[in-house]
């Protein structure tokens, strides 16, 4: 029996994980409207409202959640955007950046954010002579930043750093028994739960409901 529960767990993490591949990407039409990562703070709010409308798509489903649904696909990948997966190893990187986003979300859904306007837009960065006066911006009191990229196809947007994404599963591990704030923006709760649980598909959902 652990024989076969090993792989059926390995299964469900790589299927949850698989957000945004091409081969779901192409399967339906979906909503093209990307992230804007312009400023720390159009990355900030775009991540947390995209992650809280994947939240609110997930637990509306009736029943089997399809990963392969456009609309899953389309809002999965504004999640994406808004973080740097360059330095994540290649065979996982699919993997990896989702545990990252569902664990930063968890981390940001149990710590009290600024305001909005305490958080620097891109007025505030051209008023202050530029992006690169302004290569980075750590959220107050958190191990979470957001940085400016600076080379290759993502140049001068504002991404959630690669040691962000690092550090994320284990930040959210030590902060996991914290209670979910109770004001400020909207919480995705037990987003983490899902994404380990979730079955990605029919026939292993029947399996696991079984």
């Amino acid at each position: 029996m652990a024989d076969l529960l090993l792989p059926l767990t390995f299964l469900t993490l790589v299927i949850c994980l698989g957000w945004a591949s091409p081969h779901l990407a192409a399967q339906g039409p979906g909503d093209i409207k990307a992230a804007d990562t312009s400023s720390p703070r159009d990355t900030l709010r775009s991540f947390i409202e995209a992650c809280n409308d994947l939240h609110e798509h997930i637990t509306s489903a009736p029943g089997y959640y399809d990963r392969a649904n456009p609309e899953h696909v389309a809002i999965a990948e504004r999640v994406l955007d808004c973080i740097d997966d360059s330095e994540l190893p290649a065979f996982a990187r699919t993997d990896r950046a989702g545990e990252a986003a569902v664990c930063l979300k968890e981390i940001l859904d149990r710590v009290e954010l600024p305001p909005w306007d305490q958080i620097p837009d891109i007025a505030e960065i051209v008023a202050a002579g530029g992006r690169e006066k302004l290569p980075v911006y750590r959220i107050p009191d958190t191990r979470i930043t957001i940085a400016l990229v600076e080379q290759g196809p993502r140049r001068l947007e504002y991404l959630f750093s690669p040691g962000t994404l690092d550090r994320a599963p284990g930040y959210f591990q030590s902060i996991a028994a914290n209670p979910y704030r109770t004001e400020g923006t909207p919480i995705s709760k037990d987003f983490y739960r899902w994404y380990l649980s979730a079955p990605g598909y029919p026939a292993l959902a029947s399996v696991v409901d079984t």
